[in-house]
């Protein structure tokens, strides 16, 4: 297979020996992975229409398709044709912009992953390319499990949900005390323009992915995912400390399809009287149309792309105000996600729902 594979590409001028040692790890790693003939030979000759991403053309798709189909077989010519007539081909697969059988898109996401991870080992180590092999790697294990996370990703538009006691009073009193005692900076993210005052200014204290891990919350984030029966992606974690009078001016925290916003309140005791509720708009009258009120140990999590804004904390309040936030998408929001909150692969958490 591989040496008529290389008499075959070789009559082509724009063919190099990298080109062809890259096909040939490509099939290499879909073999050692236990994968079908028919696939390996694919990924073998998965390129050899030309791709958006290299200007290597071996063979032409109007005059040579019928050659390619005696060298490896109809279906894995079909899946070669699929993936080279493929604009910007893996992020129009990881958007789901396909219409393929369930069989084709599995062999197809194989394929794809495996040619990342040869582009990888061979040293184009880019964080795009680790990150599309993560989202490759999660898209193929949804699909080998006859799942498609693309499917219904929009039933949680326009929605607004809370989980009430979750947390252990024991629990909750060590993570009262953890935000209490964090470092908090002036500021406030959603101010417009970066223009604070003295009613709208909280403090804010970033956490990095090891120090939420190391707050013990992922289990209780996990059943946000199990209630949804989708899976998490988190990123982008900070504490807000509210003092008496202050709030948060109205805002989306994103404009990205699938993005999910998770606030969990640490404190441990709030008086009704002390304020500080959330309110949220309707987006076509621009007005308040809920309100969630502020209660200790309670998770609230929403589509991203609805406004809102903390109310003003009472002066009767004799605690100050605590949210741990947490920007989190479904599986098609991961790039929005992604591209968001700095393009770092790293701070990403992934929270399966089974």
């Amino acid at each position: 297979m591989i040496e008529n594979f290389i008499n075959l590409v070789k009559v082509s001028p724009l063919v190099t020996d990298q080109y062809i040692n890259h096909c040939i790890g490509v099939y290499n790693l879909l073999k050692q992975e236990g994968n079908s003939e028919e696939v390996c030979n694919a990924g073998l000759y998965h390129s050899v229409y030309g791709s958006s991403y290299a200007n290597v053309t071996v063979q032409t798709i109007e005059h040579d398709r019928d050659v390619i189909k005696k060298e490896i077989g109809k279906y894995a010519e079909s899946l070669v044709y699929e993936m080279c007539i493929l604009p910007d081909r893996d992020n129009t697969i990881l958007r789901g912009n396909n219409n393929w059988s369930h069989k084709t898109f599995l062999d197809i996401v194989k394929i794809c992953r495996a040619n990342l991870i040869e582009l990888l080992n061979s040293g184009e180590n880019t964080s795009i390319i680790q990150f599309n092999i993560q989202r490759f790697t999660i898209l193929l294990s949804h699909l080998s499990s006859n799942k498609n996370p693309f499917v219904e990703d929009t039933f949680f538009e326009n929605k607004i949900e809370v989980l009430d006691n979750v947390f252990p009073s024991y629990y909750l009193d060590r993570l009262f005390t953890y935000v209490k005692g964090s470092k908090y900076s002036y500021g406030h993210d959603s101010n417009p323009n970066g223009k604070y005052s003295k009613d709208t200014t909280r403090f804010v204290c970033h956490l990095t992915r090891d120090d939420f891990l190391s707050m013990g919350l992922f289990p209780y984030i996990k059943k946000i995912s199990e209630k949804l029966k989708k899976d998490l992606f988190l990123s982008h974690y900070y504490i807000s400390n509210y003092n008496k009078t202050t709030c948060a001016d109205s805002h989306v925290d994103s404009y990205g399809e699938n993005m999910i916003t998770i606030l969990i309140y640490p404190n441990t005791h709030w008086e009704e009287i002390w304020s500080g509720d959330i309110k949220f708009y309707d987006q076509k009258k621009s007005s308040f149309n809920k309100v969630v009120e502020f209660l200790p140990g309670r998770i609230l999590f929403f589509d991203s792309r609805i406004k809102h804004k903390v109310m003003p904390i009472s002066s009767l309040s004799k605690s100050d105000r605590f949210s741990i936030t947490i920007k989190a998408s479904f599986f098609s929001g991961l790039e929005t996600l992604y591209n968001q909150f700095g393009g770092n692969t790293e701070s990403i958490i992934h929270v399966p729902s089974i």
